[in-house]
């Protein structure tokens, strides 16, 4: 390997006979180097963020994959509903029309609607529960006021009503399983009205809630009905 051999006048005599052309940098000596604001029209185009060059025949001009004309929610539907729910068809409408404004994706579309129906359906659900509270502090309540009402012959009274109500649980199974489904077995009006009628039910052993058979008779065997 030859020394290298810094010649000044080599340098000095740029631009004279024999030497090469000026760069295209504009200044003699120095090498053209494309810089960023020396190109023409700004920075050259990313093809990575233009759509030209997409291989996605279904991707827009931002390259981004295209909204459907129509979005399918029956996989969203049956995974939160279960088999056989059906999606209103004023709701899908309006819904699609606000997915096609957002340019959404199928896949954005069903995970949207998935998280809007799980949501109506814990809301749904809490809206329920607290109902059936309500319900129920409601049928505490009526038998908190029977027991007022009734003072000291409460105990006496609801008594009675229980003659009634065993004997139409023979006669009607379920019956007492409904007072207390429907709270009705808490409702003063209820307790008065099935005490009122355990003196008809008690005339004859066979209509009380004992437990014993029926003589098969008529439920006013002891009625005299000459005197009507």
């Amino acid at each position: 390997m030859s020394d290298f051999v810094f010649d000044l006048q080599r340098f000095a005599s740029a631009g004279g006979e024999g030497s090469s052309a000026p760069a295209s940098g504009g200044q003699e000596g120095l090498p053209a180097v494309d810089t960023v604001l020396g190109g023409e029209g700004g920075p050259a185009a990313d093809a990575s963020n233009s759509g030209a060059g997409n291989n996605n025949p279904g991707a827009n001009e931002t390259g981004t994959a295209a909204a459907p004309e129509n979005y399918d929610f029956s996989s969203a539907l049956q995974d939160v509903f279960g088999e056989g729910a059906e999606l209103d068809t004023d709701v899908s409408g309006k819904f699609t029309d606000i997915l096609h404004g957002l340019n959404a994706t199928q896949e954005q579309a069903a995970a949207a609607a998935k998280f809007g129906m799980e949501y109506a359906r814990s809301t749904a659900q809490a809206v329920a529960e607290q109902i059936r509270e309500q319900d129920r502090q409601e049928v505490i309540g009526w038998g908190e006021a029977a027991r007022k009402e009734l003072g000291g012959k409460f105990d006496e009274t609801v008594t009675q009503a229980c003659t009634t109500r065993n004997y139409l649980e023979q006669k009607i199974p379920g019956f007492t399983a409904m007072l207390n489904q429907t709270g009705a077995g808490n409702h003063i009006a209820m307790i008065k009205a099935m005490a009122m009628m355990a003196s008809l039910v008690g005339e004859d052993t066979g209509h009380n809630g004992d437990g014993a058979a029926g003589s098969g008779r008529s439920m006013y065997d002891h009625t005299d009905f000459s005197k009507y």
